[in-house]
């Protein structure tokens, strides 16, 4: 199953030749990454915890929960 939720946008720092970057934290496990943004915006970051982050959501697989 797969559980979406926010990004958590902590700052950007603007840098010229796009190396403007900006901080996000991981909405599943609270990890700070520094991310590009035009990467960030494109195909997203991937968190040591297996979430996908990207600039209009996260992603994260789940095990299915049994009923």
């Amino acid at each position: 199953m797969k559980v979406f939720k926010p990004p958590i946008n902590l700052g950007v720092r603007s840098s010229r030749h796009g190396k403007s970057t900006m901080m996000v934290k991981c909405p599943f496990c609270e990890s700070k990454i520094e991310v590009y943004i035009w990467s960030f915006a494109g195909s997203g970051k991937r968190c040591s915890c297996g979430a996908l982050l990207g600039m209009y959501g996260c992603v994260k697989e789940t095990e299915n929960e049994q009923n």
